[in-house]
């Protein structure tokens, strides 16, 4: 080991630790913002960071990628340095607006199998694995020993598999690892679970203590419900995908089942669920720490509504969707109590625009609006102009985000005016925005992000930007 230069104990800074101690403090550093932060302190932090550590810090690939296998595999210190890995079958870089590309690609040859496991062995830091096989992409009869290979990360805080074509070994050790915390199990596997492994299913669950994150899809999942139990239990996605997975009266029993483990976990902050029983009626006081919600109209509206969670127990919501914003409506939404906490909200039909003018007298804070159907008249809206819709986002002053497919082909259309001036003209509208979400997929989203140039000329362009599926 390098010996650092003796000082005098008040001089002492992190410039005179030897070159291993160094190595070692930026190990810990997960994020490649972090690290080149740091790097930019001095050139002896950045002659250690660039490029030894900032490389693969961050991975979104192919299984079909034999170049990047065989480096990880060549280059130990590479795989050291992966804090999150992404594979994904499909593809987000396309040039088309509203459509994705799914490319076939060659199959994978035994000797680039075996050194894909090689390397998923090797990641002894990685934090996050991330594996989207989408059901019309080719199959891979490897990915069990993939999985397996899982084991090995010791340091994995993140796991998510949706739609992995494999016969998962239930017992396994990868489901012992004991810092995980958020963890996906989405797709045809688990909607597929046999019943004989359900038992099996449960205890695996029941075993990731320390799990905040769930995101979760079964073929008969009643039971699964019923004996979950998680103390740390933050946030959960129901896959939408149990709506058709075991129809009628089977899968309303399930849905009373779910409503019976939020009951249970009302350390759940954030919930993604859309129930199958129009008619359910969630019990008061359910899920009082509730900060986040998409769900139908019919549960948000019953859990906003709820008598028994009022002046200091009074949830304060930060994100509301999804709803329609009908006169019954637009009157809980003016009961609600911390009306300041509210960032974001999904709507998918709003009557009038005058409905969303009070929503922005309301709710002052909001960032991002997702309004499904934006800038297309239909119906009483027939008379709006592209003015009209500007006019009405110009209420939310410190909108950021829109999420709406049909918004930005509006604008961009340039019926009133040319694109440039009707972009020109919302940017001064609404100040704060940032972007247009145009388009989400499962493992990617593609945005219209603005800059505002000299003379208020406003400028854009797309961003694809790697995404978790369940966020």
């Amino acid at each position: 080991m390098n010996s650092p230069p003796e000082v005098p104990n008040d001089e002492a800074t992190l410039e005179y630790l030897s070159t291993e101690l160094k190595d070692k403090i930026i190990s810990f550093i997960d994020s490649p913002v972090d690290l080149l932060q740091l790097a930019l302190c001095s050139r002896l932090w950045c002659s250690l960071i660039i490029p030894d550590h900032i490389n693969y810090r961050i991975i979104h690939t192919r299984l079909d990628n034999p170049s990047l296998w065989k480096e990880l595999s060549e280059r130990k210190a590479l795989a050291n340095n992966v804090r999150v890995m992404r594979i994904a079958e499909e593809s987000g870089v396309v040039d088309t607006l509203h459509s994705s590309a799914m490319v076939q690609r060659p199959a994978i040859s035994s000797e680039v199998d075996d050194i894909i496991v090689d390397v998923i062995r090797s990641l002894s830091l990685v934090k996050t694995f991330m594996w989207y096989h989408p059901s019309d992409a080719r199959g891979y009869d490897n990915s069990s020993n993939v999985i397996e290979a899982l084991k090995y990360c010791y340091s994995l805080e993140h796991l998510a598999l949706a739609s992995v074509p494999t016969s998962l070994d239930l017992s396994s050790s990868i489901w012992e690892i004991k810092n995980l915390t958020r963890l996906s199990l989405d797709g045809a596997v688990w909607i597929r679970l046999p019943e004989e492994l359900e038992s099996k299913f449960v205890s695996m669950l029941n075993g990731l203590k320390a799990l905040q994150q769930l995101c979760i899809s079964c073929r008969a999942p009643r039971r699964v419900f019923a004996e979950l139990d998680f103390p740390s239990l933050e946030r959960i996605v129901i896959s939408e995908v149990l709506r058709y997975a075991s129809p009628g009266g089977h899968q309303m029993e399930t849905d009373r089942a779910i409503v019976d483990f939020l009951q249970r976990h009302a350390t759940i902050t954030d919930l993604v669920w859309y129930p199958m029983d129009q008619r359910l009626e969630p019990p008061r006081g359910i899920l009082p720490n509730l900060r986040k919600i998409e769900s139908t109209h019919h549960i948000v509206t019953r859990l906003l509504d709820d008598p028994t969670l009022t002046g200091a127990q009074a949830r304060k919501m930060q994100t509301i969707g999804q709803i329609s914003l009908g006169h019954r409506t637009m009157q809980l939404l003016g009961r609600i109590i911390n009306k300041e906490a509210l960032r974001e909200i999904w709507t998918w039909r709003f009557e009038r625009l005058e409905n969303l003018h009070r929503i922005a007298v309301l709710f002052p804070e909001l960032e991002t609006l997702a309004l499904e159907g934006f800038g297309i008249s239909s119906g009483n809206m027939d008379d709006y102009t592209l003015d009209d819709y500007i006019e009405c986002l110009s209420k939310f002053r410190k909108l950021r985000t829109i999420k709406s497919s049909t918004f930005w082909s509006v604008v961009h259309a340039g019926v009133d005016r040319n694109p440039q001036e009707a972009v020109n003209h919302l940017l001064r509208q609404c100040p704060a925005l940032e972007r247009i979400r145009v388009l989400t997929r499962h493992t990617f989203t593609r945005d219209v992000v603005f800059t505002r140039g000299p003379e208020g000329v406003a400028n854009w362009k797309f961003s694809v930007t790697p995404r978790d599926w369940y966020d």
